[in-house]
């Protein structure tokens, strides 16, 4: 027994004694200056504070009352110029490599190189032209993006070698245009041992002279002044394996790219030219933009090259300007073949990898189709309908039902892709087949669908009165969203209006409170020129509203014409609504406070303290005349 204490008792002096040299023999540093931080890695060197603190100390067999974690070294970037190609003294073989704008990625203010946005699926960011490289060019790099705007081209190469490069950009400037200072181009690369390699081109003392510039921009939706292009010759590093070659917006004025072209003798490939920022193909197959022919060419008169893309919960359309079929020689326009077809003259041009035929004089046409779930059939009875291109969409194209007609349809294009809704009477056909659901039926007789909380800014409701974060609202693109009534037949077509929590630092998304008598606003535009909502006269409005959020919701609504200000004797209507549920609210009005107004105010009083708000609006009116 006393031989086992004897033990323990030499065990823990043996661990007292090593706590005191791992403690108290520390040096003291009460009076020393503060030790820089090297290196940015959180390793810090003194020789005074011994081996416990070198970050190359080795392993030992013991532990201490903390375990020393060797932290993974900085991330390196080496500037790197390799040699000039040696082809260009030897005269040898090299090879032409273009690589399209348009194919490149996109950043905006991108913060990491393997971080790529490609926010510019806007095909208002492309220009389009016979006469640039495959038709079509940037116009992201420019003065009115954020600093930090990218272009980048990736491929990869066997050889590290400076090269020889031409990029065409176009100018903003009508006198002189320097790009040292406006843009910067960059390559970077890996070395064997995974290290950053980079240098830049040199554009210092380079200015271009609007007179030595090309326009090639000269129609269309794409203002000409900003396409004067030049080529500029420059010399770039191209690394071994992984290239990127970034053209960085700086400041002051950037520019638009058509392409970028290498001359030299080192393979260049995994150089994707099919990739395109405003969807993969011409044909617009995963919902990416759809490009057309509306107006055709003749043999004199130039013609519509059209895009159209859904984005954000409103379409988008871009025209650009198609040449005449013939040029002032009388010869057949460069970019054109022709073949003849049935007796006709058959044109086409290629555009994305796609081609494009017509016949002269021949009206264009398109196809819809019916969709499944649609509550109406095309007239008599019909599921297809083939209109002229650029014709509007008519009630007289459907069924009625139940004495209704058609007033909102939902589009897809033949893929299945969702294009998003819109009112019948405002949609013109495209050019490519599509899938119509008839999802909304006319209105009351008089009545007339508005875009409810159209006046504000970004669409947020305003003013609040107390009570409600407006960082935390969120209030959709018109017309996107089928909003349910107390009917099924007389849904609406609206938008969707969130009012969500912020996530905190720990991942739990916080309870967010709605406080009860706080007030919102919805400003909707009824007219943009006279005041239509009179004093003294009754109006008539209609709202749908339905809970889309988990919660139940908790609201008055009141139909004002100044500020919060109800009317007097008016108690509003409540809504209270639990998940899924929908109602039809009308109200009829005559407005005795404020004056003759453009606007129609519908406020939104809090009657139970919620949290977090979800829910579908669509209003019409019938306004006094």
């Amino acid at each position: 027994m006393k031989k086992h204490v004897s033990v323990l008792l030499c065990l823990l002096l043996a661990v007292v004694m090593i706590f005191a040299m791992t403690s108290c023999g520390k040096p003291d540093n009460t009076n020393k200056p503060d030790i820089p931080d090297i290196g940015g890695n959180g390793e810090i060197s003194d020789p005074t504070l011994g081996d416990i603190y070198d970050p190359n100390r080795p392993d030992y067999d013991f532990d201490y009352d903390y375990d020393y974690v060797k932290p993974d070294p900085p991330e390196t970037e080496i500037m790197v110029k390799p040699e000039l190609d040696p082809a260009y003294a030897a005269g040898s073989a090299t090879k032409l490599t273009r690589m399209e704008g348009e194919n490149a990625k996109v950043s905006l203010k991108a913060t990491s190189s393997d971080i790529w946005k490609n926010q510019f699926s806007d095909v208002n960011n492309l220009a389009f032209d016979f006469r640039l490289s495959n038709k079509l060019c940037t116009r992201n790099l420019n003065d009115a993006w954020t600093v930090g705007t990218r272009v980048a081209f990736d491929f990869v190469s066997d050889k590290s070698y400076t090269v020889k490069m031409k990029a065409n950009i176009s100018t903003h400037s009508d006198e002189v245009y320097t790009p040292a200072g406006n843009f910067s181009i960059r390559s970077q690369g890996l070395n064997s041992k995974e290290d950053i390699i980079y240098s830049y081109a040199d554009l210092e003392g380079i200015e271009i002279a609007r007179e030595d510039t090309v326009e090639l921009v000269s129609g269309g939706d794409a203002n000409p002044t900003y396409f004067h292009f030049y080529v500029l010759e420059l010399e770039v590093a191209i690394y071994e394996g992984n290239t990127q070659i970034t053209f960085e917006f700086d400041n002051g004025r950037g520019c638009n790219i058509d392409y970028i072209e290498f001359d030299t003798s080192a393979n260049i490939t995994g150089w994707d030219d099919t990739f395109y920022m405003d969807g993969d193909t011409a044909s617009g197959e995963d919902d990416g933009t759809m490009w057309y022919v509306s107006k055709q060419p003749t043999t004199s008169e130039t013609g519509i090259f059209t895009a159209t893309k859904y984005i954000n919960g409103a379409y988008r359309t871009y025209n650009y300007s198609l040449p005449a079929l013939e040029d002032e020689n009388g010869e057949l326009t460069e970019g054109y073949s022709s073949s003849v077809v049935e007796g006709k003259t058959q044109y086409s041009f290629d555009f994305k990898n796609d081609v494009y035929t017509f016949i002269e004089g021949e009206e264009i046409k398109a196809t819809a189709t019916l969709h499944e779930n649609s509550l109406a059939k095309f007239a008599g009875g019909a599921t297809t309908l083939t209109k002229s291109v650029g014709e509007v969409l008519q009630a007289s194209d459907f069924e009625q039902v139940g004495g209704k007609s058609v007033s909102g349809i939902r589009i897809y294009n033949d893929k299945g892709a969702d294009l998003g809704s819109a009112l019948v009477g405002s949609y013109t056909m495209p050019a490519y087949p599509i899938v119509i659901e008839v999802v909304t039926l006319e209105l009351p007789e008089g009545y007339t669908l508005y875009d409810c909380g159209n006046e504000q800014s970004n669409r947020l409701p305003q003013p609040v009165y107390g009570g409600v974060d407006k960082t935390l609202m969120n209030h959709s693109a018109a017309f996107g969203t089928v909003v349910s009534g107390t009917d099924p037949e007389d849904a609406m077509l609206g938008s969707v209006f969130t009012y969500s929590g912020k996530v905190s630092p720990m991942g739990v998304n916080p309870t967010t409170q709605v406080e009860e008598a706080s007030q919102f606003r919805f400003n909707t535009v009824m007219s943009k020129n006279s005041a239509v909502v009179t004093l003294n006269k009754e109006h008539s409005f209609i709202y749908n509203i339905e809970n889309l959020g988990t919660n139940a919701l908790h609201l008055r609504l009141n139909q004002v014409n100044s500020g919060n200000s109800i009317e007097d004797g008016d108690t509003g209507v409540a809504i209270d609504l639990e998940p899924g549920e929908s109602m039809t609210i009308t109200i009829n009005i005559s407005f005795k406070k404020g004056s003759a107004n453009k606007n129609a105010l519908a406020l939104f009083t809090v009657t139970q303290e919620m949290q977090d708000m979800k829910f579908g609006i669509a209003m019409a009116a019938k306004l006094a005349q």
